[in-house]
């Protein structure tokens, strides 16, 4: 056996080669039948053959170090999302758990005689039922009231007809003519424009009212075909009682400004009045235009 080879042979090895040439000496010597191996060197044999076996298993992939790791954790996982699994199953209530049927009979423990039976009433009768007997009359209620007075310019809003009339001076005759109104919401601004005729020629008119942040008092602006011309009069004014009143001013050639004002007043959710007074210098008040509007 070459000795140079044995450079790469741990120790173990070397000492079996050295061993197993005693053997080997023996056997060539004796010409004879095979020496008996013995024990102490078969068991050396056997020894270092588990030896050999055991360090091929563990660098293994299938059998080694890292696959049995990963096993380990792949268990440690699944036993971990089993439990979280477990515990938010626990933690959900049963969505087809149906309450009591005492639970669901029982009232609120706020809930007046007066107020269950309505709501039982309610039940009881068709939409349309229920819709026609809690509409509420022509006449605004009380809570009606404080409602109009509470937002006087929103309830304008909608579209109306009725009649003006127009009074040029006293002793005159009153001329009327048919008219109609639109009034929406510009943001807080009431836009009302509307359309009248004088001596069967279409008028054409526009209000503008804009109320301060407490609801108290107003600026306004008023444009009219025919007795505004190409004219814009600015106003001011306030709001009592539900009632919009403005002031404002328009020249005369022949002297000073006379005045005129503005008063819009609503009675009931379904109707509005027009009232505008011509104002002289010395501040003598006549009424001017009149018109009752009717919501369509």
């Amino acid at each position: 056996m070459n000795r140079g080879s044995k450079e790469h042979w741990d120790g173990d090895d070397f000492e079996l080669e050295r061993e197993f040439e005693e053997v080997s000496d023996a056997y060539h010597s004796k010409k004879g039948k095979p020496p008996r191996v013995p024990k102490r060197l078969e068991r050396r044999i056997k020894e270092l053959a588990r030896y050999r076996i055991g360090e091929e298993l563990r660098d293994n992939w299938i059998f080694g170090h890292i696959p049995q790791l990963s096993l380990a954790a792949t268990l440690l996982f699944g036993v971990g999302v089993f439990y979280v699994v477990t515990l938010e199953q626990q933690s959900k209530p049963a969505l087809n758990k149906v309450a009591p049927q005492s639970e669901l009979a029982a009232p609120a423990p706020s809930m007046d005689d007066a107020t269950r039976e309505r709501m039982e009433e309610a039940a009881r009768m068709t939409a349309a039922e229920y819709t026609r007997k809690s509409r509420p009359a022509a006449a605004p209620s009380i809570a009606g009231v404080q409602s109009l007075r509470a937002d006087p310019l929103r309830q304008l809003v909608g579209t109306w007809h009725g009649e003006n009339e127009l009074r040029l001076s006293p002793g005159r005759p009153i001329r009327k003519s048919a008219t109609t109104a639109r009034a929406s919401m510009v943001g807080k601004i009431l836009n009302v424009s509307y359309e009248w005729q004088e001596e069967g020629k279409p008028q054409t008119g526009l209000l503008l009212i804009s109320p301060d942040d407490a609801g108290k008092t107003v600026d306004g602006v008023w444009i009219d075909s025919w007795h505004m011309g190409t004219s814009i009069m600015n106003c001011k004014g306030h709001i009592e009682n539900g009632m919009i009143s403005m002031l404002g001013s328009y020249p005369a050639p022949s002297g000073p400004d006379w005045g005129w004002r503005i008063e819009i007043a609503q009675p009931d959710t379904n109707s509005f009045q027009v009232r505008m007074y011509n104002i002289t210098p010395a501040g003598q008040e006549a009424l001017a235009v009149e018109a009752d509007y009717a919501r369509d």
